[in-house]
Protein backbone atom coordinates (compact mmCIF):
# COMPACT_ATOMS: atom_id res chain seq x y z
CA UNK A 1 0.00 0.00 0.00
CA UNK A 2 1.23 3.47 -0.59
CA UNK A 3 1.11 6.00 1.62
CA UNK A 4 0.85 9.42 1.14
CA UNK A 5 2.08 13.02 2.97
CA UNK A 6 0.77 12.72 6.72
CA UNK A 7 -0.21 15.20 8.75
CA UNK A 8 1.78 17.08 11.72
CA UNK A 9 -1.33 17.09 13.69
CA UNK A 10 -3.94 14.55 13.07
CA UNK A 11 -7.45 13.86 13.99
CA UNK A 12 -8.92 10.85 15.73
CA UNK A 13 -12.84 10.67 15.33
CA UNK A 14 -13.66 7.22 16.54
CA UNK A 15 -11.85 5.09 14.39
CA UNK A 16 -10.85 6.93 12.31
CA UNK A 17 -7.86 9.12 12.09
CA UNK A 18 -7.70 12.17 9.22
CA UNK A 19 -4.15 13.15 8.66
CA UNK A 20 -2.36 9.57 8.71
CA UNK A 21 -1.25 9.49 5.27
CA UNK A 22 -4.19 7.64 3.57
CA UNK A 23 -7.12 9.24 2.90
CA UNK A 24 -10.20 8.47 4.49
CA UNK A 25 -13.14 7.52 1.68
CA UNK A 26 -16.11 10.35 2.86
CA UNK A 27 -19.79 9.32 2.04
CA UNK A 28 -22.63 11.73 1.65
CA UNK A 29 -25.79 11.32 2.90
CA UNK A 30 -28.15 13.99 1.53
CA UNK A 31 -32.07 13.26 2.52
CA UNK A 32 -35.00 15.37 2.77
CA UNK A 33 -36.46 13.81 5.94
CA UNK A 34 -36.13 11.33 8.32
CA UNK A 35 -37.23 8.12 6.74
CA UNK A 36 -35.17 8.93 3.37
CA UNK A 37 -32.08 9.68 6.02
CA UNK A 38 -32.84 6.22 7.68
CA UNK A 39 -32.98 4.37 4.28
CA UNK A 40 -29.87 6.29 3.10
CA UNK A 41 -27.80 5.93 6.50
CA UNK A 42 -28.45 2.08 6.35
CA UNK A 43 -27.37 2.11 2.80
CA UNK A 44 -24.40 3.47 2.81
CA UNK A 45 -23.23 1.47 6.43
CA UNK A 46 -23.26 -1.99 4.68
CA UNK A 47 -20.25 -0.22 2.42
CA UNK A 48 -17.90 0.62 5.61
CA UNK A 49 -16.86 4.14 4.00
CA UNK A 50 -14.39 5.88 6.48
CA UNK A 51 -16.47 9.17 7.44
CA UNK A 52 -20.44 9.53 7.05
CA UNK A 53 -21.09 13.57 6.35
CA UNK A 54 -24.56 14.39 7.16
CA UNK A 55 -25.47 17.55 4.38
CA UNK A 56 -28.12 18.78 6.56
CA UNK A 57 -28.75 21.35 4.11
CA UNK A 58 -31.14 18.96 1.87
CA UNK A 59 -32.93 17.92 5.03
CA UNK A 60 -36.16 19.74 5.33
CA UNK A 61 -36.70 20.34 9.11
CA UNK A 62 -32.89 21.65 9.67
CA UNK A 63 -34.34 24.61 12.03
CA UNK A 64 -36.57 22.27 14.07
CA UNK A 65 -34.89 21.25 17.19
CA UNK A 66 -36.65 18.29 17.48
CA UNK A 67 -36.18 16.92 14.30
CA UNK A 68 -32.49 17.24 13.93
CA UNK A 69 -32.22 15.55 17.69
CA UNK A 70 -34.22 12.58 16.27
CA UNK A 71 -32.25 12.70 12.91
CA UNK A 72 -28.93 11.94 14.48
CA UNK A 73 -30.21 9.43 16.95
CA UNK A 74 -31.54 7.74 13.84
CA UNK A 75 -28.01 8.27 12.38
CA UNK A 76 -26.11 7.03 14.98
CA UNK A 77 -28.17 4.12 14.99
CA UNK A 78 -27.38 2.78 11.87
CA UNK A 79 -24.11 3.79 11.48
CA UNK A 80 -23.26 2.30 15.22
CA UNK A 81 -19.54 3.17 16.10
CA UNK A 82 -18.90 5.26 12.19
CA UNK A 83 -17.52 8.55 12.02
CA UNK A 84 -20.14 11.27 11.64
CA UNK A 85 -19.59 14.50 10.21
CA UNK A 86 -22.59 17.22 10.33
CA UNK A 87 -22.15 19.82 7.41
CA UNK A 88 -25.27 22.06 6.55
CA UNK A 89 -23.72 23.81 3.64
CA UNK A 90 -24.38 27.36 2.67
CA UNK A 91 -26.26 28.07 -0.24
CA UNK A 92 -23.55 29.48 -2.17
CA UNK A 93 -20.73 27.25 -1.82
CA UNK A 94 -23.08 24.07 -3.24
CA UNK A 95 -25.82 24.15 -1.06
CA UNK A 96 -29.23 23.98 -0.68
CA UNK A 97 -31.35 25.58 1.01
CA UNK A 98 -30.53 29.10 2.47
CA UNK A 99 -29.94 28.77 6.65
CA UNK A 100 -29.24 32.26 7.89
CA UNK A 101 -26.79 32.86 10.19
CA UNK A 102 -28.01 32.81 13.94
CA UNK A 103 -30.20 29.80 12.76
CA UNK A 104 -26.93 27.91 10.98
CA UNK A 105 -25.26 28.87 15.12
CA UNK A 106 -28.68 27.35 16.78
CA UNK A 107 -27.90 24.03 14.58
CA UNK A 108 -24.57 23.55 15.47
CA UNK A 109 -25.41 24.20 18.96
CA UNK A 110 -27.58 21.52 18.90
CA UNK A 111 -25.60 18.90 17.28
CA UNK A 112 -22.59 19.70 19.70
CA UNK A 113 -24.67 19.49 22.60
CA UNK A 114 -26.06 16.25 21.33
CA UNK A 115 -22.47 14.44 21.30
CA UNK A 116 -23.67 12.03 18.47
CA UNK A 117 -21.26 14.04 15.61
CA UNK A 118 -17.54 13.82 15.86
CA UNK A 119 -17.38 16.67 13.36
CA UNK A 120 -19.06 19.90 12.02
CA UNK A 121 -18.16 21.64 9.45
CA UNK A 122 -18.57 25.64 8.54
CA UNK A 123 -17.36 27.93 5.98
CA UNK A 124 -14.78 30.25 6.07
CA UNK A 125 -17.15 32.60 4.76
CA UNK A 126 -18.55 33.53 8.25
CA UNK A 127 -15.58 34.75 9.67
CA UNK A 128 -13.33 34.50 12.41
CA UNK A 129 -15.77 35.87 15.36
CA UNK A 130 -18.83 33.49 14.39
CA UNK A 131 -16.21 30.47 13.54
CA UNK A 132 -14.64 31.51 17.14
CA UNK A 133 -18.44 30.40 19.05
CA UNK A 134 -18.79 27.49 16.80
CA UNK A 135 -15.62 26.41 17.86
CA UNK A 136 -16.08 26.59 21.68
CA UNK A 137 -18.97 24.98 21.17
CA UNK A 138 -16.92 21.80 19.52
CA UNK A 139 -14.62 22.05 22.37
CA UNK A 140 -16.68 22.18 24.92
CA UNK A 141 -18.51 19.11 23.60
CA UNK A 142 -15.21 16.96 22.16
CA UNK A 143 -16.32 17.38 18.73
CA UNK A 144 -13.99 18.32 15.97
CA UNK A 145 -14.14 21.40 13.69
CA UNK A 146 -13.35 21.53 9.90
CA UNK A 147 -13.61 24.67 8.26
CA UNK A 148 -14.04 24.83 4.77
CA UNK A 149 -13.75 27.11 1.50
CA UNK A 150 -15.22 26.34 -1.99
CA UNK A 151 -14.79 28.50 -4.86
CA UNK A 152 -17.34 26.63 -7.63
CA UNK A 153 -16.12 29.26 -10.94
CA UNK A 154 -12.23 28.57 -10.69
CA UNK A 155 -9.11 27.35 -8.94
CA UNK A 156 -6.51 30.15 -8.13
CA UNK A 157 -2.90 30.71 -7.97
CA UNK A 158 -1.32 28.72 -5.58
CA UNK A 159 -0.62 31.61 -3.01
CA UNK A 160 -4.20 32.26 -2.95
CA UNK A 161 -5.07 28.54 -2.16
CA UNK A 162 -2.42 28.63 0.61
CA UNK A 163 -3.85 31.67 2.19
CA UNK A 164 -7.09 29.99 2.73
CA UNK A 165 -5.44 26.93 4.41
CA UNK A 166 -3.94 29.45 6.79
CA UNK A 167 -7.24 31.60 7.44
CA UNK A 168 -8.90 28.34 8.00
CA UNK A 169 -6.04 27.26 10.75
CA UNK A 170 -6.33 30.54 12.15
CA UNK A 171 -9.71 30.19 12.73
CA UNK A 172 -9.38 27.19 14.57
CA UNK A 173 -10.05 24.54 12.07
CA UNK A 174 -8.99 21.09 13.60
CA UNK A 175 -9.32 20.02 9.61
CA UNK A 176 -9.11 22.45 6.43
CA UNK A 177 -11.08 21.45 3.53
CA UNK A 178 -10.87 23.70 -0.02
CA UNK A 179 -12.91 23.00 -3.02
CA UNK A 180 -11.83 24.50 -6.07
CA UNK A 181 -13.36 23.97 -9.72
CA UNK A 182 -11.02 22.13 -11.89
CA UNK A 183 -10.90 23.69 -15.97
CA UNK A 184 -7.94 22.26 -17.26
CA UNK A 185 -5.78 19.37 -15.62
CA UNK A 186 -2.86 22.41 -14.69
CA UNK A 187 -5.66 23.19 -12.11
CA UNK A 188 -5.10 19.84 -10.70
CA UNK A 189 -1.87 19.81 -10.69
CA UNK A 190 -1.53 23.49 -9.05
CA UNK A 191 -4.04 22.73 -6.12
CA UNK A 192 -2.05 19.32 -5.46
CA UNK A 193 1.22 21.47 -5.35
CA UNK A 194 -0.33 24.15 -3.08
CA UNK A 195 -1.31 21.66 -0.58
CA UNK A 196 1.45 19.89 -0.18
CA UNK A 197 3.68 22.55 -0.03
CA UNK A 198 1.55 24.10 2.39
CA UNK A 199 1.57 20.78 4.63
CA UNK A 200 5.36 20.80 4.65
CA UNK A 201 5.91 24.18 5.65
CA UNK A 202 3.16 25.70 7.16
CA UNK A 203 -0.15 23.84 7.61
CA UNK A 204 -0.28 21.65 10.35
CA UNK A 205 -3.65 20.03 10.45
CA UNK A 206 -5.31 17.61 8.43
CA UNK A 207 -6.12 18.91 5.12
CA UNK A 208 -9.02 17.68 2.36
CA UNK A 209 -8.91 19.30 -0.89
CA UNK A 210 -10.82 18.83 -3.93
CA UNK A 211 -10.88 19.40 -7.99
CA UNK A 212 -14.17 19.75 -8.49
CA UNK A 213 -15.68 19.26 -11.88
CA UNK A 214 -15.23 15.97 -14.35
CA UNK A 215 -11.49 16.94 -14.77
CA UNK A 216 -10.99 16.50 -10.71
CA UNK A 217 -11.86 12.67 -10.48
CA UNK A 218 -8.34 11.73 -11.03
CA UNK A 219 -7.12 13.68 -7.88
CA UNK A 220 -10.48 11.62 -5.95
CA UNK A 221 -8.70 8.32 -7.06
CA UNK A 222 -5.07 8.79 -5.79
CA UNK A 223 -6.08 11.75 -3.20
CA UNK A 224 -2.47 11.20 -1.34
CA UNK A 225 -0.85 12.38 -4.33
CA UNK A 226 -1.97 15.32 -4.32
CA UNK A 227 -1.85 16.25 -0.68
CA UNK A 228 -5.41 15.51 0.27
CA UNK A 229 -6.34 13.37 3.73
CA UNK A 230 -10.17 12.70 2.49
CA UNK A 231 -11.76 11.59 -0.98
CA UNK A 232 -15.58 11.90 -1.34
CA UNK A 233 -17.56 8.68 -2.59
CA UNK A 234 -20.90 7.71 -2.68
CA UNK A 235 -23.00 5.08 -3.03
CA UNK A 236 -24.85 5.68 -6.05
CA UNK A 237 -27.33 8.37 -4.96
CA UNK A 238 -24.34 11.72 -5.72
CA UNK A 239 -22.06 12.52 -8.23
CA UNK A 240 -19.19 11.04 -6.80
CA UNK A 241 -17.43 7.90 -7.68
CA UNK A 242 -18.94 5.02 -6.25
CA UNK A 243 -17.09 3.66 -2.96
CA UNK A 244 -16.58 0.08 -4.47
CA UNK A 245 -15.43 0.93 -7.59
CA UNK A 246 -12.78 3.54 -6.18
CA UNK A 247 -11.93 0.70 -3.75
CA UNK A 248 -11.32 -1.42 -6.71
CA UNK A 249 -9.31 1.49 -8.90
CA UNK A 250 -7.49 2.24 -5.50
CA UNK A 251 -6.45 -1.23 -5.19
CA UNK A 252 -5.27 -2.06 -8.79
CA UNK A 253 -3.46 0.96 -8.62
CA UNK A 254 -1.39 -0.25 -5.43
CA UNK A 255 -2.28 2.39 -3.23
CA UNK A 256 -4.61 0.10 -0.39
CA UNK A 257 -5.61 -3.41 -0.09
CA UNK A 258 -9.15 -3.79 -1.19
CA UNK A 259 -12.01 -3.44 1.42
CA UNK A 260 -15.31 -6.44 1.27
CA UNK A 261 -18.34 -5.46 1.97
Amino acid sequence: MVKGQESRRKVKLRDVTLGSGRPALILPLVPRDREELRDMAQEAAAHRPDLFEWRADYFEAVEDREEVAEALRILRAAIGNGALLVTPRHAKENGVREISPEQKEAFFRWVAESRLADMVDVELRYGGAYIGRIRRLCQENGTALMVSYHDLEKTPGEEEIREKMREEEAAGADVCKVSFLAQGYGDIWRLGRAVRNAKREEIAVPVVSISAGPLGTLSRIGAEAFGSDGTFVSVGRTHQIHIDDLRILRSDLGLEEEKEV
